[in-house]
């Protein structure tokens, strides 16, 4: 499934599986600003998934990264924009049939 999108250059088109819809419930229910790491634990998916993904949907404008400090380290953080954040309800309300954005208890 995947979703295009008007764009600042035209259109961008995200492609959404199995893996990243879990990145995008990850996105939408763990705390703001979370690095990619932590990204990868909540979804449940490996670094080769998660950061080609967030580079994507950083530059279709659905999250923001910024640098913060953790521990004495930086570390890229990200956040759903409103756009990135209506966007992810309405993709996963539709791929998982129904109102919520949570995926059934079997999935």
């Amino acid at each position: 499934m995947s979703y295009t999108r008007p764009g600042a250059a035209g259109l961008t088109r995200v492609h959404l599986n199995r893996r990243r819809r879990r990145v995008l419930l990850a996105l939408l229910t763990e705390a703001d600003n979370l690095h990619g790491f932590r990204l990868c634990e909540a979804a449940q998916v490996g670094t080769g998934t998660v950061y080609p993904f967030l580079a994507h949907l950083e530059q279709a404008r659905w999250i923001e990264g910024h640098f913060r400090d953790v521990a004495g380290r930086p570390l890229r953080c990200y956040r759903l924009t409103p756009l990135g954040r209506r966007f992810a309800i309405e993709h996963l309300r539709l791929a998982y049939g129904h109102d919520s954005a949570k995926p059934p208890a079997s999935a």
